[in-house]
């Protein structure tokens, strides 16, 4: 759902979908002129009778919004089997990722929320410590990474291509081990690529495994360089300035991606 920002609202306040409803049915108008209101600040007709209908006091009525429901304003019938610990007619709802407290729909709507957050913190977690969510932040430059590395890959594996046609064939096994596994990590990248920009759930497991080839290729790269240097009998050329870094870079990145709260609430999509 869209925050608005409303004309007669304070300047630097924001009023919720569900605060706009419910100031504007206390000040007396129609639920058609308060629906009409939220379609023209932006909602489409299903959420505005629905936040209508919340800022009423009335249950949410017609198809749901995609995610979490809209938030009903009366409890369910009967004692329900999981209360929440602060208002004991309402049902559990989800329990805060962050400080691990049980939480209702009627949390939820005291927040002027509609529906759980994204980051899956309670009303008060979220208020107090909104978890940064996007590809924002640090999260940019792993988002450059799965862009650029199939191009310096690729041109890697057109490296290898030719030398295959000009090289000693006493060189080929080598050439074709560099060969297959430049194939092996395209293929992953391009992968977790796709996953990355539509912030699915399995880009971190996407990512952890491109990382973790990274780390693996500085190994590879030193033996297919010592590999070649024994076939040609001539040393090997390599500074090993680059296996370093490249180790370095993989174990910042893994960490990163196995700890980040940003990661954990932007790759969310099932």
């Amino acid at each position: 759902m869209r925050w608005l920002v409303v004309s007669d609202v304070p300047a630097g306040k924001e009023e919720t979908p569900f605060a706009l409803a419910r100031r504007m049915h206390v000040e007396g108008f129609s639920a058609e002129q308060v629906e009409a209101a939220l379609v023209a600040r932006g909602l489409d007709a299903t959420e505005a009778r629905v936040a209508a209908r919340a800022g009423r006091g009335e249950a949410g009525g017609g198809p749901e919004p995609a995610g979490e429901s809209a938030q009903a304003a009366l409890p369910p019938e009967g004692p329900p089997a999981h209360p929440c610990p602060r208002h004991a007619e309402w049902p559990v709802r989800a329990t805060c990722v962050r400080c691990g407290r049980f939480f209702c729909a009627r949390c939820l709507r005291e927040a002027e929320l509609l529906r759980v957050p994204e980051s899956g913190q309670c009303p008060d977690c979220e208020a107090r410590a909104p978890v940064a969510q996007g590809i924002g932040g640090w999260l940019v430059l792993p988002a450059l990474h799965v862009l650029l590395a199939p191009f310096i890959q690729g041109y890697w594996i057109l490296q290898d291509v030719q030398a295959l046609r000009a090289t000693d064939p006493r060189f080929y096994p080598p050439i074709v081990i560099e060969l297959l596994f430049g194939l092996g990590y395209v293929a992953l990248v391009l992968t977790a690529a796709v996953a990355f920009f539509q912030k699915k759930r399995r880009t971190v497991r996407l990512m952890i495994a491109f990382y973790s080839m990274q780390f693996l290729s500085g190994f590879l790269s030193l033996g297919l360089e010592a590999w070649v240097a024994s076939l040609s009998g001539r040393p090997a050329q390599s500074t090993g300035v680059e296996f370093p870094r490249t180790l370095i870079s993989a174990a910042v990145w893994l960490a990163y991606f196995l700890n980040s709260k940003r990661v954990k609430a932007t790759f969310v999509v099932p």
